[in-house]
């Protein structure tokens, strides 16, 4: 997308809104991409032409027997579904590492000292980075089943596990019967030179493979 203009949203059948028509060019491109993504994953699974309109408060309305989720920052956008509407959902994310400087400002709100101390074997920038974007995405997967915001300090990182890329989270506030405090969530996550990629999926229905769409706006 080096080359996006408005009139990919026309070519590629996705509505462009007021709202976002006023938001800056970058924005609009990396909206595009992520609902381009989820458009393919969608055909992928039998809703060829499926217009993702949004909800109330902005998610993105999937059909009714399908749980979704989409993730986009700088030049990547993701978007990763199942396609049995459960009372567990899926949850995708995607950071660009923090500096070193933003990651030391931020840890103490995103990490808790016992979380420092799991995922101590890993440098400060990918730590703090690993822990926001795991616990971005389980809230995408809770909040739709839950449809009320928490904090990160909601749930905690119990175990990392650095050769099978997996996380462990626990619920440490009691969110709901479905949510109940002490209940755990796995994350897988991968690491690339610049950024971060997290999954986290509670179902035992099948995930479609992530889509990946790298983009580049433009200034």
């Amino acid at each position: 997308m080096a080359d996006f203009c408005d009139n990919d949203f026309l070519h590629c059948g996705i509505p462009l809104t007021e709202r976002l028509s006023a938001a800056g060019r970058r924005r609009r491109a990396e909206y595009l991409a992520g609902r381009y993504a989820a458009q393919l994953l969608l055909q992928k699974v039998g809703y060829a032409g499926f217009v993702l309109h949004r909800n109330r408060d902005r998610t993105p309305l999937w059909p009714a027997d399908i749980c979704g989720t989409i993730s986009h920052a700088r030049d990547t956008a993701l978007c990763a579904l199942h396609r049995t509407f459960s009372p567990d959902g899926v949850g995708i994310d995607v950071e660009y590492l923090m500096t070193s400087r933003r990651a030391a400002a931020v840890q103490n709100a995103i990490l808790t000292s016992q979380e420092a101390a799991v995922l101590a074997c890993l440098p400060l920038e990918r730590r703090v980075t690993l822990a926001f974007s795991a616990k971005e995405s389980l809230f995408k997967a809770i909040y739709p089943r839950l449809l009320r915001p928490f904090d990160f300090h909601a749930s905690e990182i119990v175990s990392v596990e650095a050769s099978s890329r997996l996380l462990v989270m626990r619920l440490c506030s009691h969110l709901s019967a479905a949510f109940p405090k002490g209940r755990c969530f796995t994350a897988q996550y991968r690491q690339e030179s610049d950024k971060i990629i997290t999954l986290v999926h509670s179902s035992n229905s099948e995930v479609e493979s992530p889509r990946i769409i790298q983009i580049r706006p433009g200034r």
